[in-house]
């Protein structure tokens, strides 16, 4: 009867357990790639992507999809099948993977505690993307740039206007010529062609109705998606501020370790762009903002808001509110001037109307002399008084 040694069997099965674990790769973590991200997250992420982009393919190819472009519609995306996929197949750590899809990636500076600190480059679970400074894992620094790509999922969702821009760029050679002349960005030469390059596209037979000049700038700089240009204060955008914007506000912090800058821009998913003051993430000071049908106003902001002076022009009708006061978004004196030089002038308009106010229509008339007619709208109907003032 044959004798079977115990103890070398025992060695053979630790000997083949040893070679299983040989064949899994040892996965270094903390290994960077030539742009200083993660090497192994940065594939990860890279992973996701690519499968978010095939899911969201496979349903635009389904013709009884519905198409949902509201950015916080329900996400449907297998995130646990993805995980056990690339878990089996690239044998990576569970929770490395989940914290990836969960966190986003980063490359940049760390403080002791491993946080974000310094300036970095983050790419956000929701595909925005951040570049600037970070003070204990929040966006805090001048120069920042936040894109918002996950408001457009789609690229088939992007604005026809921002897309002719883009196509533009690419295909007019002397749109090239001129923004090469500068790449630095922040430079006056950079902001000059931009400006020149911007002007020669508002000439062209082709160019759609109404795309302001800083719409077409930017686009030229930083492409189609929605984007915030300018500085952050412990993860909130704000700019400096005059002090008489700051009056009535309670817990007002000055910065004390940095120099906010004096104005940002930012570029909204419907194409509306503003330039101007911030603060705690609100229009906020004075600006200037331009909307898709032409309209655009300047002046002073509270809280998101119209408010103080300011100046609005109706693209449509070519008119326009100067020397406005306005209240809460809302006009209430000041004058209206229609495209034809005729006047109405008011102290109290009725939800940016003039319809149940009183005022002066004020006319010009041949020989260049004012004329003043007093009355007051009843509903939308004009009642003059009997006054009539004459002005040399």
């Amino acid at each position: 009867m044959p004798k079977y040694d115990d103890d070398s069997e025992e060695e053979e099965e630790m000997d083949e357990d040893e070679v299983e674990e040989e064949k899994a790769p040892q996965h270094n973590y903390e290994e960077l790639d030539e742009n200083k991200f993660k090497k192994h997250e940065k594939i990860i992420w890279d992973a996701y992507v690519e499968a978010r982009k095939e899911h969201l393919k496979e349903k635009e190819d389904d013709d009884h999809a519905e198409e949902d472009e509201d950015e916080h519609a329900e996400d449907d995306f297998d995130k646990e099948g993805f995980i056990e996929k690339l878990v089996e197949e690239k044998q990576y750590d569970e929770n490395r993977v989940k914290m990836v899809i969960t966190l986003g990636i980063y490359s940049g500076e760390l403080n002791e505690f491993n946080e974000r600190h310094g300036m970095g480059y983050a790419i956000y679970p929701n595909r925005d993307e951040y570049l600037g400074s970070f003070e204990n894992n929040v966006k805090h620094g001048n120069n920042c740039k936040y894109f918002y790509f996950s408001q457009h999922r789609r690229e088939k969702t992007l604005l026809e206007q921002d897309v002719w821009i883009e196509k533009v760029k690419k295909e007019d050679e002397s749109i090239q010529k001129l923004l090469g002349n500068a790449h630095e960005d922040g430079d006056h030469d950079h902001e000059k062609a931009l400006s020149e390059a911007a002007n020669e596209i508002l000439k062209r037979k082709d160019c759609p109705k109404y795309l302001s000049k800083l719409r077409v700038m930017y686009v030229l700089k930083y492409g189609c998606y929605p984007f915030y240009e300018g500085s952050y204060y412990k993860d909130k955008k704000r700019t400096a501020q005059r002090p008489e914007f700051l009056e009535g506000l309670s817990d007002v912090e000055e910065p004390s370790n940095i120099q906010l800058q004096d104005v940002a821009i930012m570029k909204y998913k419907d194409g509306t762009i503003y330039k101007g003051q911030f603060y705690d993430n609100k229009k906020h000071g004075f600006g200037e903002i331009h909307y898709p049908n032409g309209d655009a106003y300047v002046g002073e902001w509270k809280f998101n808001l119209k408010h103080g002076k300011g100046e609005y022009y109706f693209a449509g009708n070519k008119s326009v509110y100067q020397q406005a006061i306005w209240e809460n978004g809302q006009v209430k004196s000041g004058q209206w001037k229609m495209c034809d030089g005729v006047i109405y002038e008011s102290n109290n308009f009725n939800n940016q109307l003039p319809w149940n106010s009183s005022g002066s229509f004020i006319f010009t008339t041949l020989d260049d002399k004012k004329t003043r007619v007093n009355g007051k709208f009843i509903e939308d109907e004009w009642q003059p008084s009997q006054e009539i003032e004459l002005t040399l």
